[in-house]
């Protein structure tokens, strides 16, 4: 997920980087226990804070990455992956620390790369200009993802119990899950848990031979 921004793949699976550490006090992650109905996974993001100063997209969507291949570790295989974005926070001064080309990035690793089926990208709490931004990005996006893509404004939000019931949510959205605080902390320690397997899998793609009938450090942690 290099591309035209080198930034996505330094340090990428290494949590306790100067940034990846900056983006977890900016942003709440979590990867929801309880599946959805149909049986899919939900991944969480919220900006936990209107401050710009630090924020890093980069740096933000490499835990997003994380996250995903984090959730198959964990959860195993399911039919499908929804992701539940928290914009509530989200100003202009955050979408301009952004550029055409990491989208474009962003954009290719949805389309090619990404490593779960991924069946809904749901942006709550949306101002009229994060959908207007979007709409920029449209002629760049397939069919397929376009269909994916679904704006909630806060007054709207009483149509999330029709798609995540209450099972399924943290309790600070009505939900019967422990709180997004808890349930970032409890991210955390889950990347820092696989922490020693993602950087043996960065490293054998950096030198596969040195792996070759060498088991992964993680193996443990997926028959666990």
């Amino acid at each position: 997920m290099g591309g035209r921004c080198p930034k996505f793949t330094t340090n990428i699976w290494d949590i306790t980087s100067k940034g990846s550490q900056t983006a977890m006090k900016l942003l709440d992650y979590a990867i929801l226990p309880n599946r959805t109905p149909q049986g899919y996974q939900i991944i969480f993001q919220k900006l936990s804070t209107t401050d710009t100063r630090e924020f890093d997209f980069c740096e933000g969507i490499k835990l997003l990455n994380m996250m995903l291949d984090g959730s198959l570790y964990l959860y195993g295989l399911a039919p499908g992956t929804v992701a539940l974005l928290d914009y509530k926070n989200c100003s202009i001064g955050h979408m301009l620390k952004s550029t055409l080309p990491m989208w474009k990035v962003v954009i290719q690793f949805l389309e090619t790369a990404i490593p779960v089926r991924l069946k809904g990208i749901y942006f709550i709490n949306t101002s009229f200009y994060v959908k207007k931004i979007f709409m920029l990005l449209k002629p760049f996006l397939s069919k397929g993802i376009q269909e994916m893509l679904h704006f909630y404004q806060e007054c709207e939000l009483s149509s999330l119990k029709e798609l995540f019931p209450p099972e399924c949510l943290p309790e600070d959205y009505g939900g019967t899950l422990p709180s997004v605080e808890d349930l970032h902390s409890e991210f955390g320690e889950q990347m820092l848990q696989l922490r020693e397997l993602f950087l043996q899998e960065e490293d054998e793609v950096k030198n596969p031979a040195q792996y070759k009938n060498k088991q992964k450090v993680g193996q443990a942690i997926i028959n666990t």
